[in-house]
């Protein structure tokens, strides 16, 4: 099972499509900020995240113009998704299989063959 928090004002990708966000260059370098911490927390870890995407940023808060009033949090809905856009990546007992989206995937993810 999966849980995560709810995020009111949907995805990155949702929002940055809405015309009335206009966000200004501060607003949009926090956000930038934000996900570029969120990738930097994974790699201390070292986790790829594999996936990153406006759709796997989600909005909890924003304001087109007061930068400290927007929170934006990485996630990888790849996890829960059953679609075609994603490739099942290794098959054995011992590893864990992980849903790819082929098109954007990080390199370092994808199976030699």
């Amino acid at each position: 099972m999966l849980i995560q928090a709810y995020a009111t004002k949907g995805d990155l990708a949702e929002v940055l499509k809405e015309n009335e966000f206009q966000p200004s260059q501060l607003v949009l370098l926090e956000i930038f900020v934000q996900i570029i911490d969120a990738m930097v927390y994974l790699v201390n870890y070292g986790i790829v995240h594999g996936d990153l995407a406006c759709r796997n940023a989600l909005v909890f808060r924003f304001h087109n113009s007061n930068p400290q009033e927007n929170l934006v949090k990485l996630t990888d809905f790849s996890l829960i998704r059953s679609s075609t856009l994603y490739l099942v990546v290794g098959s054995t007992a011992s590893t864990a299989n992980l849903l790819v989206l082929v098109r954007y995937a990080a390199p370092e993810i994808l199976p030699i063959e």
